[in-house]
């Protein structure tokens, strides 16, 4: 059989009932006939795999962590500021909204909150201002890095597409924290 025909028998359903006699009179017959293909779709054609968001989230994170290490030019660290914390401040604030306004058990009380937290459009709105980050960055970074152990014992599932994901706020975040002087 197909695989669209295991779909809706299953390889040892239709084994099991293959090999089930019933006796009858002292005279055993097979309980089914052989199978038999009603509908036969043509296989689908195998695609390219495409970009799966885990390794692309991998590569871009080596790059910030690459960027942020390596590299002490100012203009480079300031644009990445800016590009990180404006699209990280847009997932922070829809998750802090599905959070409070959604009932749906996937996007309600979602601990990702944490990694992503909403310190950081606060943080993003302080990079224009000139403050002193370096307070409320150690904060944003230590919730962010509570994100996992919180989850893991509040036994949510945590999709590995998203450790990269909270992984390349928390090195910016850590850089502004100036936990070491060089970096």
């Amino acid at each position: 059989a197909t695989l669209s025909d295991e779909m809706f028998l299953p390889i040892f359903l239709r084994d099991n009932f293959a090999g089930i006699m019933i006796t009858r009179d002292n005279v055993s017959e097979p309980l089914a006939g052989p199978a038999e293909t009603v509908v036969d779709i043509p296989p689908s054609a195998v695609k390219a795999k495409a970009w799966l968001p885990q390794a692309v989230l991998w590569v871009v994170f080596l790059l910030v962590a690459m960027a942020t290490v390596i590299s002490g030019k100012q203009g480079l660290q300031k644009g990445l500021d800016i590009a990180l914390y404006l699209i990280y401040s847009i997932i922070a604030l829809l998750l802090l909204f599905t959070n409070i306004f959604s009932d749906h058990d996937a996007l309600h009380l979602n601990l990702l909150f944490l990694g992503i937290n909403i310190l950081i459009p606060v943080l993003f709105v302080m990079l224009f201002t000139r403050h002193k980050t370096m307070t409320l960055s150690r904060l944003a970074f230590i919730i962010s890095a509570l994100w996992l152990p919180v989850s893991l014992m509040a036994g949510q599932g945590i999709n590995p597409a998203l450790i990269p994901l909270v992984l390349i706020i928390m090195v910016r975040l850590f850089r502004h924290c100036r936990f070491v002087k060089g970096l």
